[in-house]
Formats: structure tokens, C-alpha cells, sequence
């Protein structure tokens, strides 16, 4: 069909496939179903049965129980219904019921450690453990960071890896242990490979619990790894290795193809740096040194499927080589025989990733049935790859990565066509049907028509991708990138030519030196043209529209809605019905969720430091301090996941108590990321930055950001509907060179709806006893406890005389011993961030107040 001219006739045939069902004898769904693709919801039920162990945790026993009835009734079906429909439909049923059971027992097998699993043997407290056992992963050295004040956390390059436990140390001897953990070297252990039998001297302890809503957690990410401990190594020495891994012959392989790749890429070529990373992450997969920037711009136009090595480079590599065996002249079979080995070689290069292993499964499985001659069904490989991939790793369903990876291929299974019949209708057939005959019959006009035959089918893709993924990127990463299809088709050009550039690089890097070095230039000016192209992508304003949380109700709801257009009659009327009620559903449920009317404070959890983020009512949004002194990067890791969890595209303001260090740097990684009107404080703050000091340092940054720190004067972003009160310092005391940086601290007391919240910053005690002078009658409801919570330079009655209900501790776990807890009976509750996460305290107008711990879902309501 490509290859022939547009005219008249070719119109009417595509308007006949797009308006005529396909003729053929009437089935029913489920012949339907499991007659086209009969794995598929297999495949369904198999994930069903995960989702039911993970969520309701029942008894193995039910799952046994489920799979002997299904069983029996398969067979009583098979032999004792004479009624063909009947037979079908209960031998289907009992066939997908088996699958849930299935789906069940994989999962438990997997989530219950066995007997002697080291976290049976270890326990749930941190504990010193020597350890033996074989090292299953690469080692991974990390030896860079992005965080703007990482020059006052010097930290060595670190090492970390994966490894299978043989035995643990116990007062008496050696004993046998199973299971995987994390071992984390705090030096650079460059001594090590994949395959080494070691010994470790090491802490264990858990992952602990996520302390901040949207935060990466560390701790569930290992679970679906099968690892439930991590292992700290202080230095390299603590690394033993007791015997050298002996390589087999499929490993030593894989070394040697990874070793000739990245020495035919990156050897005899003087890349940019940015250029050398982007195409080893475009082509190799391996995009831990991609800078932050960049990475950045990928995820935020949409196109970091460029980067993940998903399907379309796997696809690009198998038609190539597919086109060059045919140019060959090799038949059929030896052309897919030949594509199958150099794909498998090609995957024990690249990271093992769910998109990559998916789209090497599904190549692999085409190629397969061509050698065998057997007619291949897209939808019915998918499933089989999803079943397959899930009985290696059941826990994988819930991953970002393996949604994705999934969901965007199973859009374009189901989408693709539709949706390309609709763009041609409304472009190239357009153009056909109104054209002139004369214009038609020209060349130009046809070359033309044929381009843009071809953008639209390139789009279509894009858009059936983006329709199939839309839904699981906005639960996991809160946001949705509308022009990403678009983007994928102007960007595709370059990614073409680097993968093409790079792959020829490769094969001719040994044969015809001179030429590959040719290639080598040409891939570094397109990755050049491809970065600065993403760059300029992502400065528009809606290449990333910022929702925050959803609920799973609300994606549900979306893919119902997506699956009644696609499915249902073409009565547009009843389709955009359903459509509304659906929609009009969730999004009524997720607008309760986010009442306007609501005052909400959260103090987050960021070890010693503190970040308070104020959202009012009238949308106005401030941030008090951001900083951490025994978090790394909290700006990155803390923050920022925060406000794009809350949906929180942009700052009005930017209030800095003081100028210590664990209160500002965060700060960096926020404004270069968040839209922020601007940055405020008093001036003991700027005091401290005319002097060496932290405070001087973020000041020259935010200087070369062009968001220059400015006196709270000038602070116009003032929230309509709340009261705000700054009580301390005065100018008198702001300017008192006797005071300490701590007594100067800004102290914001703020009431709406009846209630008072106090955020005091880290006064101390002489600061506490001029506001109980200045203010003998104030009350809050709501305290941010000064400095940190502790009680060193703490005076209670500053406390008590407030007569709060509820005091928050932004501190670290070591320090909550040291915190003040409010006197038994005092009727105050307390809450402590390393112990109850990040703290959210809700107003609403009618006076009503609830408090919410996240990690310990501890709640305080006043009425």
C-alpha cells in the first residue's frame, strides 16, 4: 500500500476499511477472545492473582482450594457438557480462574522468605554481621554528584552491588543462608567483579520506610527485587574476596561483547562529554552518567522512552538487520536465524530493563515463528512475555517501568489502527479527495502525499503509545506530557541517524577504521542537534502539564474510558455518554480530595534540617526553609518529588528563616527546577552572606539563576483569606551583631478558619522570652518546634504558654531522644518526622483541623 500512487480509487478503499466491519462468521466473545488471542486474558487473570495476594495477603490454602475447584470443574466440563457453547465458556472460565490461583501462589512464593533467609536469621534490627556469599551484578561505582552543595558534604566515590548469601557468622559458626541483599562499600571497591566468591564484615538493616509523599522508595523498589536487607561496608577492606569468580562461557561472552562495544563506540573519538553520554544511553542503555539536566528534558517532553531502550530501538536494529540479510539475498528463515543471534548478542550487552527485555522477547518470538513458519499474533506474544517475565519476577507488575513498558505496546496494538485511519482521513485523503486530478497525477504532489503518509503513521504510533502509557505516567510520576507524540516525531529523525551512526560505528570499527571514525563524527553532531532539540522542547510551557496525586480510581476510570471509544459501536453519542459519566465520576472524586477551601502545612521529613511547605487556599504557595544536614540533596530527593506530588507547578515565595546551613541547601535544585517568584529573608540572613558562609554561597547562586535573595519586605505573593504575622526578629534585633544567627530566625504565626499555626525557626532562649514579652496573649494551635525540637535551649513555658494542641519535631531519628515531649496529660500530642514522617496539618474554613503523619498514619483531629 506505501508503494502505490494516492487517487480516487485508493480514497474509496481506505474509507471502506475505515467505515465497514470486516466480514467473516459471527462469534461470540468468548470464541472471540480466545480465538484471536487466547493468552491474553490469561495473561490478565495471572496479574489479577498478584494484585489479590499482595492486597489482601490470603492464605496459600485459598489459593490451593481455587485451583483444585477450577480444575475439577475444567474437566468435568471437557468431558461431561455436550453442549458446545457451554463447554467453551466454562472450560475458559476455569482455565482463568486457574491463572488467578496461579498468579496467587507465584506471588506468595515470592514474597514469603524461606527458612533460612537471611532476613529470618537477621531480624528487623540493625545488627554487625559477617557474611559470605557471590556477587550476582556489576559494580556499580558512583563518583558524581548534581548537588549544588555537595562541597560542603565531601564524600568519597562509593560502590555498590548485589549479592546471593551462602553463609552468615553466628556465636556458633558458620550457618547456611539464602537470600539477596545490597551491599553498599562507602570507598571505591574497584578490586571486585560480577562472580566473586566474597566475604563481608558489614551492618545489616532494613530499608526503611518512605518518609515523604512522593519520595522514591528505596524500600519497596528492593522488595520487588526479592531483597529485604542492605549491607554497609565502611571501607574497601571490608570487601574479602575469597575466590575468584570463574567465568562460564555465556558470561565470559557477555563480558567480551560489552568490552568490544563500548571500545568500538568510545575509543580513538574525542567526544563532548554530554555527547559520549547520550549516546551511550541512546544506543547502549546505559544512562547512569546522563546529567541531570538533560535527563531532566527527556522525562519532561515525554521522550525518555529515547533513552530506556525500549521497543523502537530494538525494532530499528531487527528491521536493519532484517533489510541487509534480505539485500544479501538469504531466504527467509537464515534471514530471521541470523537476526535472532545477533539480537540475543545484542541483549547480553544492553541492561537487563524491563522495556528492553520485553521488546527482545516479543523480536525474538517474531523471529522464532518466521524460522518455523508460523504465523505470529502480536497480542498473543505480549501476553506471553508478560506471563513469562512475571513468573521470573512476579513483583515487577508494580513497577513504573513494567506498566509503562507494557501498557504504551498494548496502545499500540489496540490503538494504532483507528487512530492512523483518522489522521490519514483528515490529512492525506483530504488532500485527495479536494485536489485536482491534474495535481494528483504530479510527482512533487505524490512524493509530497507519500511524506506525509508516512508523519502520519509515525504520529499514530506516537499517539497510541501515549494513550496506552498516559495513565500509569500520571499515577506514578503526576504529570502528563500532551505534546510527547508530537515530540517523538520531530526528535525521530535524529535518534534514527544516532542509533544508525552508532550502529555502523560498531560493525566497522575493526573492519574500516577510517569510515568508522566518520560515523563517530556524524553521531556527535546529531546527539548535539538532539540534545539542544529536547532542551528547547522542554522550555514549553506545555510539553509537561503538572496534575500531582491521583488515584488509581481516576486511571481506572481513564483506561474504561479509553477501551469504550475504542470498543464500543460507533454511536457517538452513547460512547461520549459513558465517557462523561465515567470521567465526570473520578474527577469528582479526586476534586473532594482537593477541596479549594483548605489551609495545608506540611512539614517534611529531612533529618536535621527543615522544609515547610504553605499552601493556602487562594492557591497562593510558600516554602519555609529547605535544607537538611543529614539528608543528602534533599532540594532533589525530598522537595521537589513532594511538590509534584501535590501538583504544585510553580512557588510564590521563598521564606528563609536564617542562614544555616541544614535551613537553604535544598534551595538550588528547587529553584532551578519549580517556577519561584522569588526568594525572601531578614536581614540577619543577609549579614551572614556578606561573610564566608553558606549563606553567601546560596546567595551567588541565586544570583546566577537570576532569582536574586530579597529582603521580606519586598514580599508582595501575601495569601488573601489567611492572616500572616511576623513576630520575630525586629529591626532592632535583626541588626544586633550580639545575637546569634539562631536568634535571629524569622518566626511566622499565621491563622485561618479560627486556627493558628507558629513556625519558629531555630530561636533560642532569648528569642523565646521577647516574644512571650511582646505577645502574652497569643495562641497557636499548631507549633513548629524552634531548633529542631531540642530541649537544650528550649524554654517550656514558651511552649505552654502558647497552649498549643499539637507540636511537630523536624529532626533527625538520633536526635529524637533530645526533642521535647510534650508533659503527660498536657492533653499536646507531638509529632516526630524520622518517627511519623512528614507532617500535614490541614485547616479547613469551618475551623475543622486534622494532622497526619505519613509513614506512622498517626491522626489528631480537632473539631
Amino acid at each position: 500500500m506505501i508503494g502505490r500512487s494516492f487517487d480516487q480509487d485508493r480514497l474509496i478503499r481506505h474509507n471502506l476499511e475505515r467505515f465497514l466491519e470486516p466480514s467473516g462468521p459471527s462469534l461470540s466473545t468468548t470464541e472471540a477472545i480466545f480465538g484471536m488471542a487466547p493468552l491474553a486474558p490469561l495473561a490478565t487473570a495471572f496479574i489479577v492473582g498478584i494484585g489479590l495476594q499482595a492486597l489482601l495477603h490470603p492464605s496459600v490454602y485459598t489459593a490451593l482450594t481455587a485451583a483444585c475447584v477450577s480444575s475439577v470443574l475444567f474437566f468435568a466440563a471437557r468431558f461431561l457438557l455436550s453442549d458446545r457453547f457451554s463447554r467453551l465458556v466454562i472450560c475458559s472460565l476455569s482455565v482463568v480462574c486457574l491463572f488467578v490461583a496461579a498468579g496467587m501462589l507465584r506471588y506468595a512464593a515470592f514474597a514469603v522468605p524461606g527458612p533460612n533467609h537471611i532476613s529470618r536469621l537477621v531480624g528487623q534490627q540493625s545488627r554487625l554481621a559477617t557474611i559470605e556469599g557471590v556477587i550476582i551484578s556489576p559494580i556499580h561505582h558512583d563518583t558524581r554528584s548534581g548537588w549544588a552543595f555537595a562541597r560542603y558534604f565531601p564524600t568519597p566515590p562509593q560502590s555498590s552491588f548485589y549479592l546471593s548469601v551462602q553463609t552468615i557468622e553466628t556465636p556458633n559458626g558458620p550457618q547456611d543462608a539464602s537470600g539477596l541483599i545490597r551491599v553498599q562499600v562507602a570507598e571505591l571497591a574497584d578490586h571486585l567483579e560480577r562472580g566473586d566468591r566474597v566475604r563481608l564484615y558489614c551492618r545489616l538493616s532494613t530499608f526503611t520506610p518512605v518518609g515523604n509523599p512522593g519520595q522514591f522508595n528505596m524500600r519497596a523498589y528492593m522488595h520487588r527485587r526479592g531483597v529485604r536487607l542492605g549491607a554497609s561496608v565502611p571501607a574497601a577492606e571490608g570487601v574479602e574476596i575469597r575466590d575468584r569468580g570463574h567465568k562460564g562461557a555465556m558470561t565470559a561472552l557477555q563480558h567480551m561483547l560489552q568490552d568490544y562495544t563500548a571500545g568500538a563506540l568510545f575509543e580513538e573519538a574525542d567526544y563532548p562529554d554530554h555527547s559520549a553520554t547520550l549516546a551511550a544511553a541512546l544506543l547502549l542503555g546505559q544512562r547512569g552518567n546522563l546529567d541531570a539536566k538533560t535527563y531532566a528534558a527527556f522525562q519532561r517532553t515525554g521522550l525518555a522512552h529515547f533513552i530506556s531502550l525500549s521497543g523502537m530501538h530494538v525494532g530499528i536494529l531487527a528491521g536493519s538487520l532484517w533489510g541487509l540479510s534480505r539485500f544479501l539475498g538469504l531466504a527467509k528463515p537464515l534471514r530471521a536465524l541470523l537476526c535472532l543471534v545477533l539480537l540475543v548478542g545484542y541483549g547480553l550487552v544492553v541492561p537487563p530493563r524491563p522495556p528492553t527485555v520485553r521488546a527482545l522477547f516479543l523480536a525474538c518470538f517474531f523471529l522464532a515463528s518466521v524460522v518455523i513458519n508460523r504465523r505470529i499474533r502480536p497480542l498473543n506474544t505480549l501476553a506471553l512475555s508478560a506471563i513469562v517475565l512475571l513468573v521470573i519476577r512476579p513483583a515487577d507488575v508494580f513497577s513504573a517501568s513494567w506498566q509503562l513498558s507494557f501498557s504504551t505496546v498494548l496502545g499500540i496494538l489496540l490503538l494504532y489502527d483507528p487512530i492512523n485511519k483518522r489522521l490519514l482521513s483528515w490529512t492525506v485523503f483530504k488532500a485527495v479527495e479536494h485536489l485536482p486530478s491534474h495535481l494528483l497525477e504530479r510527482k512533487m504532489t505524490q512524493a509530497v502525499l507519500q511524506g506525509l503518509f508516512h508523519v502520519m503513521r509515525l504520529l499514530a504510533v506516537g499517539l497510541a503509545a501515549w494513550l496506552g502509557g498516559a495513565g500509569f505516567l500520571l499515577y506514578h510520576f503526576h504529570s502528563i506530557t500532551p505534546l510527547a507524540p508530537l515530540w517523538t516525531v520531530l526528535a525521530m529523525p535524529l535518534v534514527v541517524g544516532i542509533l544508525y551512526a552508532g550502529y555502523l560505528r560498531i560493525a566497522l570499527a575493526s573492519l574500516l577504521p577510517t569510515l568508522s571514525l566518520l560515523c563517530a563524527v556524524v553521531m556527535d553532531a546529531l546527539c548535539c542537534g538532539l540534545s539542544a532539540t529536547v532542551s528547547v522542547f522542554a522550555q514549553l510551557r506545555w510539553s509537561e502539564i503538572l496534575v500531582g496525586s491521583v488515584s488509581i480510581g481516576v486511571v481506572v476510570a481513564g483506561y474504561l474510558v479509553l477501551l469504550a471509544v475504542r470498543f464500543l459501536p460507533r454511536r457517538l453519542a452513547v460512547r461520549g455518554c459513558i465517557a462523561a459519566a465515567i470521567l465526570s465520576a473520578a474527577m469528582g472524586l479526586h476534586q473532594v480530595r482537593n477541596s479549594p477551601d483548605t489551609l495545608t502545612m506540611t512539614c517534611l521529613s529531612v533529618g536535621h534540617g527543615q522544609a515547610v511547605c504553605l499552601s493556602f487556599p487562594d492557591k497562593t504557595r510558600w516554602m519555609i526553609d529547605a535544607g537538611s544536614i543529614s539528608q543528602k540533596d534533599p532540594g532533589a530527593r525530598a522537595i521537589l518529588p513532594y511538590l509534584r506530588y501535590r501538583g504544585m507547578d510553580s512557588l510564590d515565595a521563598v521564606l528563609l528563616t536564617h542562614g544555616d546551613m541544614d535551613h537553604l541547601n535544598g534551595l538550588p535544585e528547587v529553584i532551578a527546577t519549580i517556577p519561584t517568584t522569588g526568594v525572601f529573608a531578614n536581614a540577619g540572613v543577609f549579614d551572614k552572606a556578606q561573610s564566608a558562609s553558606s549563606a553567601s554561597f546560596l546567595k551567588q547562586l541565586l544570583e546566577q539563576h537570576g532569582n536574586p535573595l530579597r529582603p521580606i519586605k519586598e514580599l508582595e505573593a501575601w495569601p488573601n483569606d489567611a492572616e500572616i504575622r511576623m513576630l520575630w526578629p525586629n529591626a532592632e534585633a535583626a541588626s544586633n551583631p550580639t545575637l546569634s544567627d539562631n536568634d535571629k530566625s524569622q518566626v511566622l504565626w499565621l491563622r485561618y478558619g479560627g486556627r493558628t499555626i507558629l513556625l519558629c525557626g531555630d530561636i533560642e532562649l532569648y528569642a523565646q522570652t521577647m516574644i512571650l514579652q511582646r505577645y502574652p496573649t497569643l495562641r497557636a494551635d499548631v507549633i513548629v518546634l524552634p531548633h529542631h525540637g531540642s530541649t537544650t535551649n528550649l524554654n517550656t513555658q514558651f511552649i505552654t504558654a502558647f497552649e498549643p494542641k499539637i507540636v511537630i519535631a523536624s529532626c533527625a531519628a538520633g536526635r529524637v531522644a533530645n526533642a521535647y515531649a510534650p508533659p503527660a496529660g498536657s492533653g499536646i500530642e507531638a509529632f516526630y518526622t524520622p518517627v511519623d514522617g512528614a507532617v500535614s496539618v490541614t485547616i479547613k474554613a469551618d475551623g475543622t483541623l486534622s494532622a497526619v503523619g505519613y509513614k506512622s498514619q498517626k491522626t489528631v483531629r480537632l473539631d
